[in-house]
């Protein structure tokens, strides 16, 4: 079930629309939202209090989904960071706000929450675009203990490392991201474009 949030958060990540305002989103961004979101209230004003939210409460636990819509809304505000209509400030805005949205489930939610390693993963992402390497750090780890199996983790901060220039690091993250989560084809696509065709898997 996660699968299909995390890729649907990632297409939203690379996408460009223009938001009505500044609290709240357009249909187009609540289209490319992961299917959690439209059957979460709060999310989008036009649809306030979707139907089809029992059986997420069941499988997160009423606890754990009730803050689910500030992941929702961290999601757009990281898509609209990467706008090329966005000024220097309104993007410092837009991450400032996506990462407070994933702190506020983090910190509203119970350890076993099934989106753990995705939240810390999205404040990872926040981090490099941010380019602040310490709480870039601090999320990698935090993502990777919560779920060692979430190869996106490992794909961020190979990502980072290697345009940081620690190449020989970026690789031996995402060998481990590829022994914890075998067949995750971001980590070999990321591989091959570090090493070169025919070094992806040379040791």
């Amino acid at each position: 079930m996660l699968v299909a949030v995390s890729v649907a958060a990632s297409v939203l990540g690379g996408t460009h629309v223009q938001a009505d305002t500044q609290n709240d989103m357009t249909k187009e961004e609540y289209a490319l939202l992961p299917e959690i979101c439209h059957h979460k209230a709060w999310v989008w004003s036009q649809n306030m209090n979707p139907p089809g939210s029992e059986k997420w409460e069941a499988y997160f636990g009423k606890s754990d989904f009730l803050p689910v819509h500030h992941y929702c809304w961290g999601l757009v505000r990281l898509a609209r960071s990467y706008r090329v209509d966005r000024s220097a400030k309104e993007r410092e805005w837009d991450l400032r706000e996506a990462d407070g949205g994933f702190l506020y489930v983090i910190q509203n939610s119970s350890s076993k929450t099934p989106l753990l390693a995705e939240l810390w993963t999205r404040r990872l992402q926040v981090a490099v675009l941010q380019r602040n390497n310490l709480a870039a750090a601090d999320a990698y780890r935090a993502a990777v203990q919560a779920d060692a199996k979430y190869w996106r983790a490992y794909w961020w901060w190979a990502y980072w490392l290697n345009k940081n220039g620690k190449t020989g690091e970026a690789i031996k993250v995402i060998e481990e991201g590829q022994r914890n989560a075998p067949g995750a084809r971001g980590l070999d696509k990321l591989m091959l474009e570090i090493r070169g065709p025919g070094k992806a898997k040379a040791k």
